[in-house]
C-alpha cells in the first residue's frame, strides 16, 4: 500500500481543478502582482504609504508593471516611459485617474523614477523570457 491519496495506492490519477494553461496564467498573474508590489516598495518608504499606493493603483485598474508604465505615459507618446519621464504631471494619465478618484497626484520626479525602474524591470524580464 501507499500513502492515502498518493499516486501508488491504486486509485486513478487525480485531475487538476483547472487546465494547465489556467495554472500558468495564474502564476504569471501572481508574478505581475508581486513585481508591482516590488516597484511600490522601492518608491514608497513607509509601509502605510506602500499599502495606500498599492490599493490606489489597483482601484484605478493598474495591476502590473506594464499597466503602470502605460498609465504613466501621455496618450500622444507611443514611446512609453521615457517620454512620460519628461512630461508634466498634468499630462500623466495615471494622475488624471488618481485625481478623479480623490487621491493626490504623483510629482514629476516620482513619475521619472517610476518610469526608469519600470523600463528596467520590463526589459530585464523580457531578456529572461528570451533566454529561457
Amino acid at each position: 500500500g501507499g500513502v492515502s491519496g498518493g499516486a501508488d495506492d491504486g486509485s486513478p490519477g487525480r485531475q487538476l481543478p483547472c487546465d494547465a494553461e489556467e495554472l500558468v496564467a495564474l502564476g504569471e498573474r501572481a508574478l505581475e502582482l508581486e513585481e508591482l508590489a516590488e516597484v511600490i516598495r522601492s518608491q514608497w518608504p513607509t509601509k502605510e504609504d506602500r499599502q495606500a499606493t498599492h490599493l490606489k493603483l489597483l482601484r484605478c485598474g493598474i495591476d502590473s508593471p506594464q499597466a503602470l508604465l502605460r498609465a504613466l505615459s501621455p496618450p500622444s507618446s507611443s514611446l512609453g516611459g521615457s517620454a512620460a519621464a519628461g512630461a508634466s504631471p498634468e499630462q500623466c494619465p495615471l494622475n488624471k485617474l488618481l485625481e478623479e478618484a480623490g487621491f493626490k497626484i504623483l510629482r514629476r520626479d516620482t513619475i521619472a523614477k517610476l518610469c526608469t525602474e519600470l523600463e528596467f524591470r520590463i526589459r530585464q524580464r523580457m531578456e529572461i523570457v528570451l533566454e529561457g
